[in-house]
């Protein structure tokens, strides 16, 4: 099984884009980027605040990605990491049939579900998107810890009770997501295996979960703490009445209608708007879930399968329904990835039962075959979903035509083109955003980068300005506007700034490297270091903050540390001509010149490379004063 859905997701490994959360998992990680024990210990212990990233704690899917990067030798080509991706799908696939033959006891309904999920066109979402190693993870661990709790009740072995509590807790620590798995543990005991015959049977069957039930708590406490003081997390209070029982019915509505009809996928849902049953999405929503519900009250006891599929679905998805926003989108697919187990292990029963009618009434050929036309379906559904990820401009393009008020992929596709050095199309992709959402402070501050970069220093701080106005805390624009300000020899301000952006974000690693530069320059040299040496605590293998830091150094006279901070910034970017030119200088004074002439002619080339003539030529006359 693991074979054959892998083959099914091979053409996405292909696949060149990155999407939105890509960029803080692996792209500008800085930990991701610097293997090694040390980032492994900090994975595991920023537990209330994850200095690497804006988001909750799951160290197990970053110590993930932080291997790939190790065994890829320091790579970010996405070829890589999609290969893990896809192995751990068809692994879950094959866990998904293991499931079901256990519980069913039939080969090939439990191979029919399994298949059916692996090739699902909503599983490509999680699988191709770099960032959801996490949902892969979790969903392996999850799998595992239901298939020892099925174990253990069947035939009581003494490795599987453990086992249970031990993946629950990898899939914990890979993704909180499955925060509900006691409580579908329970659903299990009711359906398939008959275990609940009584409300006392009910009370038992929890009361035995004590332990798994703590472990929910505590990391749905741990992850709402850490999403909170990390980024943004909004609870139900904070909307009004009718908004969070809206949005919800349209998440399972959603749900269930892209498991029958999968088609018009893609990875961003913005909200819609009003938050009332006029609008058609919502209503549509509240109707379907009523009709579900009862459909699933009045089946549950002739008909358990069903009512135990919309059961599982619900409880598993819950943590995702909109309840408590941990982000801007009302919705998305990967979602579905693990709750829709329950579906499955339905279908498998149901795939059971409609096999001994075919083979009564019609023979033994037409279920399968009708089985595989569904998969064969599936299967181009998910070819054309890959072929969506084939590079940055389709995948945004694609995003953008489905979702044109979808702000989140506008702005990372602004910042798409302004890596590209189009800063122009970064404007225009920034100045829609504002268009559309006038009181957007990303919009507003991802301009003011753009237009500094064009030249338009009035404007960008202007744009800075207006981020702020919306967003007093904003971290990003106080950097923006701090550096824009300290070009124009207002240091004070530009300090100020930078302090305020720590205040609102204490890793921010620009902020303290931009105040420690402020703070050299207006000589105070000892709390300039201190700044360097935090903005490196947070990420170690910065090259500017090394060279800002060896500068510092310098003033300060200590020689030798400059030098290794210096040999620190150029094995990360042996690109950095200045890097070389100014560790030239400090070797000469340290009577190093047969070392300091390496580094002056590399600094040459570096500079003759990038058109830098007046560099080169200070270099060379440099060089040719040497003894």
């Amino acid at each position: 099984m693991a074979v054959v859905v892998g083959a099914v997701h091979w053409p996405g490994v292909g696949a060149r884009a990155f999407f939105t959360d890509d960029s803080q998992y692996l792209l500008n990680n800085p930990l991701v980027k610097d293997p090694g024990w040390k980032s492994a210990v900090r994975f595991l212990t920023e537990v209330d605040r994850p200095s690497s990233m804006e988001g909750y704690y799951h160290p197990l899917t970053m110590l993930s990605l932080m291997a790939d990067y190790a065994a890829a030798g320091r790579s970010l080509e996405p070829a890589r990491y999609r290969v893990t991706n896809v192995v751990l799908h068809g692994l879950n696939a094959g866990l998904l049939t293991l499931l079901a033959w256990m519980l069913c006891r039939r080969i090939a309904p439990a191979i029919g579900a399994g298949l059916l999920f692996g090739v699902h066109p909503t599983t490509v979402e999680a699988v191709i998107w770099i960032a959801e190693r996490k949902t892969m993870l979790a969903s392996l661990f999850g799998l595992l810890s239901l298939i020892a709790y099925v174990a253990h009740t069947q035939r009581s072995r003494a490795w599987a009770l453990p086992a249970c509590f031990i993946a629950f807790l990898l899939a914990l620590l890979a993704k909180p997501i499955v925060v509900s798995l006691p409580l579908l543990m329970i659903l299990l005991d009711w359906w398939p295996m008959g275990r609940l015959h009584s409300v006392r049977d009910w009370a038992r069957s929890a009361a035995a979960k004590w332990p798994l039930l703590v472990m929910s708590v505590v990391f749905a406490v741990v992850t709402f703490v850490s999403q909170s003081r990390a980024c943004t997390a909004e609870l139900p209070t904070d909307w009004t009445a009718v908004r969070a029982p809206l949005v919800a019915c349209y998440n399972l509505w959603f749900h269930a209608r892209n498991f029958v009809w999968p088609v018009s996928l893609y990875p961003f849902h913005p909200y819609v708007e009003p938050f009332s049953l006029a609008q058609p999405a919502y209503l549509a929503g509240v109707i379907a879930v009523v009709v579900l519900g009862l459909s699933a009250w009045f089946a549950r006891r002739r008909v358990r399968g069903w009512s135990f599929a919309l059961l599982f679905f619900s409880v598993a998805v819950f943590p995702t329904l909109g309840l408590i926003g941990f982000g801007r989108s009302i919705v998305q697919e990967k979602y579905a990835y693990f709750p829709s187990v329950g579906a499955y292990l339905a279908t498998a029963a149901l795939i059971g039962w409609l096999w001994d009618w075919a083979r009564a009434r019609a023979g033994p050929v037409v279920l399968p075959t009708a089985c595989a036309a569904l998969a064969l379906a599936w299967t181009a559904g998910t070819w054309r979903q890959q072929r969506f990820w084939r590079d940055d401009d389709t995948l945004y393009g694609h995003v953008l035509r489905m979702a044109p008020d979808a702000d989140v992929p506008r702005l990372n596709y602004g910042v798409v083109l302004y890596d590209r050095r189009d800063y122009q199309g970064a404007v225009r992709q920034y100045r829609e955003v504002i268009q559309r959402h006038r009181q957007s402070p990303d919009a507003y501050n991802n301009l003011g980068n753009a237009l500094w970069a064009l030249g338009q220093h009035e404007e960008a701080m202007d744009a800075y300005a207006a981020a702020l106005e919306r967003s007093p805390g904003h971290a990003d624009a106080h950097v923006g506007l701090g550096y824009a300000l300290s070009q124009v020899g207002r240091l004070d301000e530009a300090i100020e700034h930078y302090r305020r952006a720590l205040a609102a974000r204490p890793n921010h690693v620009r902020a303290w490297n931009n105040l420690g530069n402020a703070l050299l320059n207006r000589s105070e040299v000892q709390p300039a270091i201190e700044a360097l040496q935090k903005a490196l605590a947070v990420d170690p293998n910065s090259p500017d903050t090394h060279t800002n830091l060896a500068t510092a150094l310098v003033t300060a006279g200590r020689l030798e540390e400059a030098v290794a901070h210096y040999r620190r910034a150029l094995a990360v970017d042996p690109d950095l001509g200045e890097a070389h030119y100014n560790l030239a200088h400090v070797l000469v004074r340290l009577g190093k010149s047969a070392e300091a002439r390496r580094h002056f002619r590399k600094a040459i080339e570096v500079f003759d490379t990038h058109g830098q003539t007046a560099h080169a030529n200070l270099a060379r006359q440099q060089l040719d004063a040497l003894p």
